[in-house]
């Protein structure tokens, strides 16, 4: 489980959309800005909250980058690039499985056997509001093995800033919280895995 230390970060950072994520893209953490500018998280059912599975196969994205295309191969060879240090265990295979079998997109990149590392570029977001946001991630490690990350999306210009204030409504900077993932498994008596 998460120390709640993350989550009252992630939630500090307002109006700047974030979240956390382990190795394998599951999403453990995020705030409240992030569900209003980029997808509201909290309409997804706590088990199927990994980016890749949102991204290839789920079509509850609120906003969308303007080069997903490109954002999709990254990620594949992201998530390539990790899995190698959990080859055979049982969570990543069904993960590869249920991607390959639900996305021709995902099975057609994964062929590629192409592999990298997140990305710190500016991506442009298309908000249905408010337009063109570019954001630039930030990644921040939060494991001394890389296998957990923050990713806070700042703004690359000043109207985007704007954008962004408004973006995230009067709750921006009030502790308005996104429920987190793990706080949500933990209640049920699920336990969550930090790697």
């Amino acid at each position: 489980m998460l120390p709640a230390s993350v989550q009252k970060t992630l939630d500090a950072v307002t109006p700047y959309p974030a979240l956390v994520l382990n190795a394998r893209y599951d999403i453990l953490a995020f705030n409240e800005a992030y569900c209003r500018v980029v997808l509201d998280l909290r309409k997804i059912p706590v088990e199927e909250r990994n980016m890749l599975w949102v991204v290839f196969v789920a079509s509850e994205w609120r906003c969308t980058f303007v080069e997903s295309d490109s954002m999709k191969v990254h990620m594949v060879a992201g998530f390539r690039a990790a899995m190698a240090d959990h080859v055979g265990e049982p969570a990543w295979q069904d993960l590869v499985e249920r991607l390959l079998a639900g996305s021709p997109l995902f099975a057609e990149l994964w062929e590629r056997y192409e592999v990298g590392a997140p990305s710190t570029r500016i991506k442009l977001l298309e908000s249905a509001t408010s337009g063109v946001l570019r954001i630039e991630p930030v990644n921040l490690w939060l494991s001394q093995l890389g296998q957990l990350r923050a990713t806070v999306y700042t703004a690359a210009d000043e109207e985007t800033e704007a954008k962004l204030r408004v973006l995230a409504g009067p709750a921006a900077g009030a502790g308005q919280p996104g429920r987190s993932p793990a706080a949500e498994l933990s209640s049920r008596g699920v336990g969550v895995p930090v790697s």
